[in-house]
């Protein structure tokens, strides 16, 4: 019994890693807007737990004005373009002071390489005049529908 709960749990796995691949390439829009709404909560309730617990005012703010702006680019798509260049200083800002502030560890490098590299994917097509997110969300659904295939024909135990 246990032993098919596991397939099954297995199969539904896989077959939601390629669902979202496949949303990730085709419903870009819709995710996008979604992804900034739920970013955009993450950093205003982490700004103000910095502000209350950690005492870290500059920091807080810096958290609370990116989330702030990243609901706002959800919920407005028609955003101006300067908006998305602000965010994304703002983004790199909170790269450098978050790094800068926090103990050195391989979790905090990696946030730190994530966050200055999605701050330039919206800065990107400003300064270079391409548009690196749509090309993210291609590779990133592309590699869940991977996993997911994988997970579906891979080795089973």
């Amino acid at each position: 019994m246990a032993k098919s709960k596991s397939a099954l749990s297995s199969l539904l796995i896989a077959i939601a890693y390629i669902a979202v691949g496949v949303l990730f390439i085709i419903k870009q829009d819709a995710l996008l807007k979604w992804i900034l709404i739920i970013a955009g909560a993450f950093f205003a309730l982490q700004g103000l737990f910095d502000i209350i617990k950690n005492k870290e005012t500059l920091t807080g703010l810096v958290k609370i004005v990116i989330g702030v702006a990243l609901i706002l680019c959800g919920v407005i798509p028609a955003l101006s373009v300067y908006a998305l260049i602000a965010l994304g200083a703002l983004l790199i800002l909170n790269a450098i002071l978050t790094f800068f502030s926090s103990p050195k560890n391989v979790f905090s490098v990696i946030a730190f390489i994530l966050t200055i590299i999605v701050g330039l994917t919206l800065i990107a097509p400003q300064l270079f005049g391409f548009s690196l997110v749509s090309w993210v969300f291609i590779i990133v659904g592309v590699i869940f529908i991977i996993n997911g295939i994988i997970m579906l024909f891979g080795k089973r135990k």
